[in-house]
């Protein structure tokens, strides 16, 4: 009894707006009565949804359909029409190749090609040709007009881009909103990653947003941006070039790692050798786990105190400048000075080179690139406190004024000057200023809450160092001040 012919389908469509896979199922219907009528044994079915137009395109099954048949998975192949399963004529010319030399069966549902015989390798050959030319002359169109509409303000088709309805010039409100706040957290010192968490989208796409000219109205054509009268834009120049130097900085964490769960994780440093401790069941040196050991909640709580304590000595917050105009050159001089040590690596590599003037300039160029390094990162670090703090100090006392402190402060106004008068310690403004304060504080963890882990930890770098010694008690813990 000969053996059955197993047959693989391949599916393809290069889009799918709607979602709906009827395009795919009318293609696989066709194949599937194919192989019926030819008594053949169906057996996987591959499908991808994208163009075949270009030879750089991955297909991820299509990719896999041919490792399968090379494992001798199937003998036979069925697709719906040739161009399906490939627009490139060197690609085709690899199935005629299968079929010729390891007896692949090859046919199309519309049965326009059969490359089980010379006359339908013949067609093949012709119809990927003119599919070809035909590609060809529909790219070169697609260009004209995609030039055309740039040269007016527009942008060209695609995909829609967050913030914009489907024509990506008119903003989505309740999205645009979206893409504004993410924008402000970066600049306020929040991390790519909890942003992202916070708006429910992936960190890589948040990034490839918040690196889109689009945002401030230009528009893309080759590779270049250009300004639009017809994109809305979504934010400022000023807070998009911002975002892009955060964004862009090298001393910044870009590569996975753990994700930071504990306040004090790396910023608190052990009193004996002054290594930074870390998180096991309470916070230990990192340098010798026998040095300081001390309960998470006992130490966060004292520093979080030690911040409220900061904040009621300072009603307003100190002006630290608006260092965040001088962060976007220092970015740019640094890719510029990393930019000229890599062209003077290659030029060290040419034969007859300088070299011992050529590794005297590398030297000074990473002497300068490390100065620039640190710039930044006291630049960072006072954009961040300015920011943060201030943003700390209008929550706090906002939220006490909508919690009706004008009624609660008139009628204190009695009971101050009593006391006052009373016991002669305090004068009336010197009492409603403490028991403001005392109001405040009521507010305070409820604040502190509501940060999420890396804007604390920005809190604690711009304000305070804290060391463990060895000891017990409060008196164990240095928390110090930074000017």
């Amino acid at each position: 009894m000969a053996k059955p012919v197993t047959a693989a389908i391949y599916l393809r469509i290069s889009q799918d707006p709607r979602e709906d896979g009827l395009a795919v199922e009318r293609q696989e219907a066709e194949c599937r009565a194919i192989i019926a009528s030819k008594n053949w044994v169906l057996g996987e079915i591959y499908s991808d949804t994208v163009s075949a137009s270009k030879k750089n395109v991955t297909r991820p099954n299509y990719e896999r359909m041919l490792l399968d048949f090379k494992r001798g998975k199937f003998v036979a192949l069925v697709c719906w029409d040739l161009d399906r399963l490939t627009r490139q004529p060197r690609q085709l010319e690899d199935w005629i190749e299968a079929a010729e030399e390891d007896g692949l069966l090859l046919v199309t549902a519309n049965g326009e090609a059969d490359l089980t015989n010379d006359n339908g390798r013949l067609f093949a050959r012709m119809k990927a040709i003119v599919s070809k030319a035909e590609m060809e002359r529909k790219g070169a169109r697609q260009k004209a007009k995609n030039a055309q509409l740039v040269s007016g303000g527009f942008p060209v088709p695609g995909r829609r881009r967050w913030g914009y309805e489907s024509d990506n010039k008119t903003p989505r409100p309740a999205e645009a909103t979206r893409v504004q706040y993410a924008f402000e957290q970066v600049a306020l010192g929040k991390s790519l990653r909890s942003v992202a968490v916070e708006l429910g989208v992936k960190p890589v796409r948040l990034r490839e947003s918040l690196t889109h000219r689009s945002y401030v109205g230009e528009v893309k054509h080759l590779g270049e941006f250009l300004p639009s009268d017809k994109i809305q834009p979504l934010v400022s120049e000023e807070l998009f070039e911002q975002v892009q130097a955060i964004l862009s900085d090298p001393t910044r964490k870009t590569t996975p790692g753990n994700t930071v769960r504990h306040l004090l994780s790396g910023l608190a440093k052990c009193g004996i050798c002054d290594s930074t401790m870390y998180y096991m069941n309470g916070y230990l040196c990192s340098g010798a786990t026998n040095h300081v050991h001390i309960k998470k909640e006992y130490l966060e709580n004292l520093v979080v105190l030690s911040i409220k304590d900061w904040v009621g000595r300072n009603r307003t917050a100190p002006d630290y400048g608006d260092s965040s105009d001088e962060l976007v050159p220092l970015v740019q001089e640094l890719q510029e000075v990393e930019r000229l040590r890599a062209a003077n690596y290659r030029f060290a590599e040419a034969e007859g080179a300088d070299l011992k003037y050529l590794m005297r300039r590398i030297k000074e160029l990473g002497e300068h690139a490390n100065d620039l390094e640190r710039k930044i990162r006291m630049t960072r670090e006072m954009t961040a406190k300015s920011s943060l703090l201030e943003d700390m100090r209008r929550k706090w006392w906002e939220s006490i004024d909508a919690a009706g402190f004008d009624e609660w402060k008139t009628s204190m106004n009695d009971a101050a000057e009593k006391i006052g008068l009373e016991n002669e310690v305090v004068t009336v403004e010197q009492f409603i200023h403490v028991r403001k304060l005392d109001r405040a504080f009521d507010y305070w963890f409820e604040y502190w809450n509501e940060l999420d882990i890396f804007q604390q930890r920005e809190i604690v770098k711009a304000l305070i160092t804290v060391v463990v010694h060895k000891g017990r008690g409060q008196e164990r813990i240095e928390v110090k001040f930074v000017d």
